[in-house]
């Protein structure tokens, strides 16, 4: 009798795991399958895909080692130029800019291609060359062609050409040169190589105050010329706002104020563009206004070596001048 008791008891026992069992497996069904349905109707919703993309190429374009940007004048212009400016953020800061102008005139037989490469540091110290003259007159400046001119920029802008350094104009001078290299890189999005934790609180700081609306409704998914998707967005910029956190990112990296005043900037909101290639979440195009800008080479990082014995800029552009000039006289 007490075996039969203890053997029902058990049979109880088994039921009751069994009840458990089967509600837990089966709240997890539900639970699953609830999620399932969200990411479904909710995560994978157009809209959220297009501001998950946006956002990932804010961030990234925050944290890029360097940054190609490329601005090209109009193709049916008979005066053509390309500017392409190289962005690196570190370990040594500068601006690697390779300019391009193609002249033609077939009224006047005239044609001349022009290619100068310049590196520009934050210290004021530039360097620039020619690196292509090729002109319909048989002009020839082969001898100075790959040839270093450098020159101390604040020396210029502060007049002190003869070796008298006042400390007042020098420092002003730096700083005007400082926001004319900060400047260049200013663009609706803003490229720097900043640690996580800073990364993350100026993207959460542009969440919060809402800096950029996407318009996800006037966004789309488009090929580029090479067959390649992007994602189109449309978006709206707060002016001052934006000002505001391109200041403290470009003070805060070392590089000094842009010089621009968001108090004094009295635009609400400017309209603009972006292409996003979805492959690895990275602007490729901004337009605004008029102006189109391509960006490429994210984060590829190949420093140029500081020029060895570069002539004086002064000295390069002299014997140019004598040079074509003599080319002029033969």
């Amino acid at each position: 009798m007490i075996t039969m008791i203890k053997i029902d008891r058990l049979q109880k026992n088994n039921n009751l795991r069994n009840i458990s069992l089967v509600l837990l497996i089966s709240g997890i069904l539900i639970l699953g399958g609830l999620g399932g349905f969200w990411f479904k109707t909710e995560y994978n919703q157009p809209s959220r895909v297009k501001e998950r993309l946006f956002w990932a190429a804010i961030d990234n374009a925050l944290s890029t080692k360097s940054v190609v940007k490329t601005i090209k004048g109009s193709p049916n212009s008979a005066d053509q130029a390309i500017n392409q400016q190289r962005f690196i953020f570190g370990p040594e800061n500068l601006i690697q800019s390779k300019f391009t102008r193609s002249i033609s005139n077939p009224a006047e037989s005239f044609s001349l291609n022009i290619q100068t490469e310049s590196l520009e540091y934050p210290d004021g110290q530039t360097y620039t060359r020619y690196t292509r003259y090729d002109s319909s007159k048989n002009e020839s400046i082969d001898e100075y062609l790959g040839v270093w001119g450098q020159q101390n920029v604040t020396d210029i802008l502060s007049n002190q050409q003869d070796g008298k350094k006042d400390p007042a104009k020098t420092s002003a001078a730096m700083q005007r040169y400082r926001q004319q290299y900060v400047n260049r890189m200013v663009t609706y999005v803003i490229f720097a190589n900043l640690d996580p934790a800073t990364r993350h609180n100026i993207v959460q700081r542009m969440k919060d105050q809402q800096v950029y609306r996407l318009k996800a409704e006037d966004s789309m998914f488009v090929q580029d010329d090479d067959g390649e998707d992007q994602l189109q967005a449309t978006f709206d910029l707060k002016v001052k706002e934006y000002v505001q956190i391109l200041n403290q990112v470009y003070e805060q990296a070392g590089y000094g104020s842009t010089g621009l005043d968001p108090e004094k900037i009295n635009i609400g909101t400017i309209s603009g563009v972006l292409y996003i290639r979805p492959r690895d979440q990275v602007v490729s195009k901004i337009i605004y206004g008029n102006q189109t800008e391509y960006f490429s080479n994210h984060g590829v990082v190949k420093s140029p070596q500081k020029p060895d014995n570069a002539l004086g800029y002064k000295e390069l552009m002299l014997g140019l001048q004598k040079k074509l000039s003599g080319n002029k006289n033969n």
